[in-house]
């Protein structure tokens, strides 16, 4: 008993509630092999130095390390990099450039997303859905407290047996795998791997924290300091709308029109979601003779950056704010790219290309 009173000392010191106003995880996206993102929000009136803040990742229902140390979890960790200002967002990207015989390499056009990119693996964008994410902060380059947290940390098996968190507790969902009615049973908020017979996959669709896009609701500006007893996704969580793949098919996968902006109740803080209406069109499209007119109605575009499949850039250009221009690429091979373009106040659009 004493050690059991120990532990949840040590806990209750790690993820202390903090009065004071901090970064938070504003959108999870966990989309299709490596396509993993995270985004972190600014939602106080003051700039903040990242490099005092880790992102960790606790692996399978993973606990806190013992020793304290959360550089030492299963699932890795970023020291995160730069200066957030008031109401900008942060956007951490799946690093990993090229496939492996087991790993797929993270889309191109995701990383043109980021602001930093990820580690090598294990690393915190290889969430898979049942992972919990910490957000940590420290002083003295020692020891870490808690700022944010997405998931349940240590719940052990519960997880590492399950999909992810569902928003519902308690729940006999019934459906129909091919020809045959399955049941499961959903409990403790977690979707399970298999049905209670063993027989199938459960529901894996109720899982919010796989295979979807996910972002912090407008009216959370705190971070969640203690970790939860039964992480509610739904509390502070909205999944983004599935996208149509043709004709009948829908997917909730792969989902990244928000990311890199935040819309959040705080008062004297711009909040960017006007942004988001910031696009670029790009024409011809498909490109035939390396020229391409990149346009903006809604801001003046000040650089332009081409990215081919892999993520390596094969073109850059800065100049004077404007809201047309034409560049020429330098005899790219015929394949998908990607254009980047950033606005005058720091956002940024992308738009993808076809070079024949």
């Amino acid at each position: 008993m004493k050690k059991l009173l120990l532990s949840f000392a040590l806990m209750s010191t790690i993820f202390a509630i903090s009065a004071q106003t901090d970064l938070i995880i504003s959108e999870y996206i966990d989309g299709s092999g490596n396509n993993k993102a995270l985004e972190i929000y600014n939602p106080t009136s003051q700039s903040i130095d990242l490099s005092a803040y880790i992102v960790v990742r606790f692996s399978n229902g993973e606990s806190y390390p013992a020793n304290l140390d959360p550089k030492t979890t299963s699932g890795g960790y970023l020291e995160l990099e730069g200066t957030l200002e008031p109401g900008k967002c942060h956007v951490i990207v799946n690093g990993q450039t090229e496939d492996t015989e087991f790993s797929p390499a993270c889309s191109p056009e995701l990383q043109a997303l980021a602001d930093q990119l990820d580690v090598d693996y294990p690393a915190p964008t290889y969430m898979n859905g049942n992972d919990a994410i910490g957000l940590l902060k420290t002083e003295d380059g020692l020891t870490y407290t808690s700022v944010d947290i997405f998931g349940e940390i240590g719940i052990g098996s519960a997880m590492k047996n399950g999909y992810g968190w569902s928003p519902v507790k308690d729940s006999v969902l019934t459906y129909t795998d091919g020809d045959t009615e399955v049941t499961a049973t959903i409990s403790d908020y977690i979707v399970p791997l298999n049905t209670d017979d063993g027989s199938t996959f459960g529901p894996y669709w109720m899982a919010w924290s796989k295979d979807h896009s996910l972002i912090r609701k407008s009216n959370i500006t705190k971070g969640v300091t203690a970790n939860p007893d039964d992480f509610v996704i739904s509390t502070e969580w909205d999944t983004l709308p599935a996208v149509s793949i043709g004709d009948t098919a829908w997917s909730y996968q792969d989902i990244w029109t928000n990311l890199g902006t935040h819309t959040a109740n705080t008062t004297g803080i711009k909040s960017q979601s006007s942004f988001n209406k910031q696009i670029i069109k790009a024409y011809p499209n498909p490109v035939t003779d390396n020229r391409v007119t990149i346009t903006s109605e809604s801001g003046k575009i000040k650089s332009i950056e081409v990215y081919n499949i892999i993520g390596k850039i094969i073109f850059t250009d800065y100049f004077v704010s404007k809201n047309e221009t034409e560049i020429k690429l330098n005899d790219p091979n015929e394949g998908v790219y990607m254009i980047k373009a950033e606005f005058e106040n720091g956002a940024y659009s992308t738009q993808k290309i076809l070079i024949k």
